[in-house]
């Protein structure tokens, strides 16, 4: 059984904003208080635009803080489940060798060497056919290490996404990590 939603309109988003602007207040209410008066506290807000807001790519006092703190590590994670366009899990550990392919929700991950160029490799992001969301961003999780990288994505074409990349750059390591959990924002 599906259920069909509608999105919501401008007036109900104005008020989901403005209720995230109060929980975010009550938020770094109480964790100064359990904390004392720490003023690198990381608010909902701040938060909340890094994990959707594509070309939001936060700074060293966020990611520090979130390798740092479990419970913001946490919420974090939480956050994005429910916010995402679509979840990529970690890829079972049985997996031998080198990944050729990655699957989530809704896409898949393709991974192959260029021909022409051996120190390159193309990234193709696959989304299914019903999908109506345009990912404009990828956010890798490694949950050993509580890293957090986003990475902006081209525009798709007949819903594919596809990236050539060097063999040695951060985001085919990313991708390719076993531990890494990838979310489209």
């Amino acid at each position: 059984m599906s259920v069909e939603m509608e999105f919501p309109g401008a007036e109900r988003l104005k008020m989901a904003e403005q209720l995230f602007v109060v929980l975010d207040g009550i938020s770094e209410v109480r964790r100064a208080r359990d904390e004392g008066a720490d003023s690198s506290v990381i608010g909902f807000s701040r938060l909340y635009a890094y994990a959707v807001r594509p070309d939001d790519f936060g700074d060293e006092e966020l990611t520090t803080a979130l390798a740092r703190d479990p419970a913001l590590w946490s919420d974090f994670q939480r956050l994005l489940s429910r916010t995402s366009i679509a979840e990529g899990p970690q890829v079972a550990a049985a997996a031998t060798g080198d990944i050729m392919s990655r699957e989530g929700e809704g896409f898949r991950i393709d991974f192959r060497r260029s021909r022409a160029e051996p120190d390159q490799t193309y990234v193709i992001l696959t989304l299914d056919d019903d999908y109506t969301a345009r990912p404009e961003a990828l956010l890798l999780l490694d949950s050993e290490q509580r890293i957090c990288r986003k990475h902006v994505l081209p525009v798709p074409r007949d819903g594919v996404i596809q990236m050539l990349v060097e063999r040695d750059s951060d985001l085919l390591a990313e991708l390719l990590d076993i531990k890494t959990t990838i979310f489209l924002v």
